[in-house]
């Protein structure tokens, strides 16, 4: 994806082959635009909605009723000032830390993608002042909970757009169409699988630098065990990866092609085929979420050419939910898998080194039980999005996806996740360099334990090279 010389064009999130990273590039400041054309379609939009704001043969939701559950309520369009200005007022409830800034930016663009769409009767001139709240410095403050994830974000984006409204509000649905959307969810779910991507490389390069300290056979990650099934492509896809880790981290150490074991255990020998696992739900995961998060979420749609608005629900975000559900599931698998292997490097029978990788000084013994007590602590906070349904506001919402529910509990995984790498890395480079015959590195000994930082997205091999030249 490439930005043109006076910024990001909105237009360029319409590209079907568009990735999880390269969607991310508008979480940065870089500022964006949307196209002249887009704005055409706000005004068509805007317009159309006009037209059926005056007819009386058929009500439209939240232009002639009130909102959810008060559908029952008649409104009067005429009023539409009031009424969205209490709509606006009453959902900035939310609590708790706010969301990381980059998550709102997206946010507020995806939905600038979404209402430029012209599909909401959005009034132009507010489509404009949300591309110029996404190109701000300073963003809103998001607070993280209070969303059912039913129809849409309704709190959070509450607080996200409320900036727009401060002196006026343009259009009749202008407050509903910016609420009524999966945008927040879309955003977070984002952010937040890119860092799962990276976990999984992670995971990968510290399989393979154990498999070297453990003497895992080669053949665990090559040969015709792979490619005599094509259907697991992702299994060789995963098996490759970790090969590869395993070369580069050989050269580095000097290691020699030792006599291995026939079958090391389980945690390395079946390692390509439970990250490869992961990888394929994380590709399913990644289409769900880009699905839901650049396509049109709102209630009612107003349909080009059309006379009448359609009343449907599309911003119930299911498939965000489900994503957020893989994303659960692939943590506490990682993080199952780093404590299994860091259990083999404990013990001398594996590694024909000293017991809990003694140096003479010290030993890891305390920083494998910590590494299980976080194993602990992600295995058993791993709820479901079907948990979080339930019936609420007076039934109306009488099924709910509980995808912002699911991504908070996501997101506090991979803090725990930050730190199971950081010990599993410690541990496993520290095991390889005592493999080799190396001495024990300053800050792989015991006491540097709590400075110890490692990349979220530089190898682990060039924070070797790194810790070699110093």
């Amino acid at each position: 994806m490439s930005a043109i010389s006076h910024g990001l064009n909105i237009e360029t999130l319409a590209d079907n082959s568009l990735t999880i990273t390269e969607v991310m590039a508008f979480s940065k400041k870089a500022r964006c635009f949307v196209p002249e054309d887009r704005l055409r379609n706000c005004q068509k939009s805007y317009d159309q909605l006009s037209k059926i704001a005056l007819q009386t043969s058929r009500s439209c939701y939240g232009l002639h009723t009130s909102y959810g559950h008060n559908v029952k309520d008649k409104r009067d369009p005429k009023e539409f000032k009031f009424w969205q200005r209490d709509l606006l007022q009453y959902l900035q409830v939310g609590l708790g830390p706010g969301l990381p800034p980059p998550v709102v930016r997206l946010a507020l663009r995806l939905q600038l993608f979404k209402a430029s769409r012209g599909a909401s009767g959005i009034h132009p001139k507010t489509v404009e002042r949300l591309t110029d709240l996404g190109n701000a410095e300073a963003l809103p403050n998001v607070p993280r909970y209070g969303s059912l994830g039913a129809s849409g974000d309704l709190i959070p984006m509450a607080h996200a757009v409320s900036p727009l409204f401060r002196e006026e509000i343009p259009g009749p649905r202008d407050v509903i169409g910016l609420v009524n959307t999966n945008a927040m969810m879309g955003a977070w779910a984002i952010t937040q699988f890119e860092s799962i991507n990276h976990i999984c490389q992670r995971i990968c390069e510290i399989t393979a630098i154990n498999s070297l300290t453990l003497s895992c056979p080669a053949e665990h990650f090559s040969g015709v065990g792979f490619s005599i099934n094509p259907r697991l492509e992702k299994n060789m896809q995963a098996a490759k990866i970790i090969s590869d880790y395993r070369e580069s981290w050989r050269k580095a150490l000097g290691l020699s092609h030792q006599t291995a074991l026939t079958q090391a255990k389980y945690s390395l020998r079946c390692s390509p085929q439970i990250v490869g696992n992961c990888l394929d739900f994380l590709s399913f995961a990644h289409d769900k979420i880009l699905a839901e998060a650049l396509s049109v979420s709102d209630n009612p749609i107003i349909v080009d050419g059309e006379d009448e608005a359609w009343h449907g629900g599309l911003f119930y975000a299911a498939g965000i939910a489900s994503a957020a559900d893989i994303g659960i599931d692939i943590l506490a698998k990682g993080a199952e898998l780093m404590d299994r292997q860091v259990l083999l490097l404990m013990d001398s029978r594996e590694t024909s080194l000293e017991d809990n990788l003694w140096d003479g000084t010290g030993h890891l013994k305390g920083i494998h039980q910590l590494l299980s007590s976080l194993m602990q602590r992600v295995k058993t906070n791993t709820p479901r999005a079907i948990q979080a349904s339930f019936s609420c506001e007076s039934h109306n919402q009488d099924v709910v996806p509980g995808g912002m529910t699911v991504l908070n509990v996501l997101q506090e995984q991979l803090d725990l996740l930050d730190h199971v790498l950081k010990a599993a890395s410690f541990v496993s480079i520290r095991g390889a360099l005592q493999k080799a015959g190396r001495p024990v590195e300053q800050n792989l000994k015991l006491d540097a334990w709590p400075d110890w930082k490692i990349s979220p997205k530089q190898s682990l091999l060039s924070s070797f090279y790194d810790l070699a030249d110093s």
